[in-house]
């Protein structure tokens, strides 16, 4: 198993009790659709190793406590901080103008213009997870890159068989958002 074969989860953050439990710091948009989890991964210097949860429980405000299989609280000790891995195929499936910002990587942008018409402007370089706005890294044809604020409403299609992004932008956004700002000049 690889980095490009797993997803981040979340982290160990703290015991909690006597017993080896811990509190778990969960990384994602729906915590109950992890409630009862069997297992996870730790990465590690050999690679992912895969740890067995005796308990994995989804607290009613999404606070997650877990425990080990066999890790009592003194080997837990060791494993405060670490990260939870989980295989891509785990993610849940997401229908809709709803994806995963790995999944689109590489993928065509397309944009349409005033006429109704959509346009190719580049691919996806990266994503950009910010705590204000998430900005999808567009590269065009010329190497030039395109910041695009990802907003629900300007995302009009994902189409995952074309592997394309048609995205309905307020005018002049492109231009505005362009990574070189050669259009600042006045």
């Amino acid at each position: 198993m690889t980095d490009a074969d797993v997803f981040y989860l979340g982290k160990i953050t703290k015991k909690h009790g006597l017993n080896g439990s811990f509190k778990v710091f969960l990384d994602v948009d729906d915590p109950f659709s992890y409630h009862h989890l069997p297992h996870a991964f730790l990465q590690t210097e050999s690679g992912y190793i895969p740890y067995f949860f005796e308990q994995f429980d989804v607290q009613s405000d999404g606070r997650v406590i877990a425990k080990f299989e066999d890790i009592d609280s003194q080997g837990l000790e060791m494993l405060l901080g670490s990260e939870l891995y989980l295989p891509l195929e785990a993610l849940p499936k997401l229908e809709g103008n709803a994806f995963y910002y790995h999944e689109v990587l590489g993928w065509d942008v397309w944009v349409i213009e005033n006429g109704g018409k959509a346009v190719p402007v580049g691919s996806v370089g990266s994503v950009q997870d910010n705590s204000g706005q998430d900005l999808l890294h567009v590269t065009s044809p010329i190497g030039e890159e395109i910041l695009i604020p990802l907003v629900d409403s300007f995302i009009d299609e994902v189409d995952r068989n074309k592997k394309r992004l048609i995205f309905h932008l307020p005018e002049g956004l492109i231009d505005l958002n362009r990574g070189d700002q050669k259009n600042t000049e006045s």
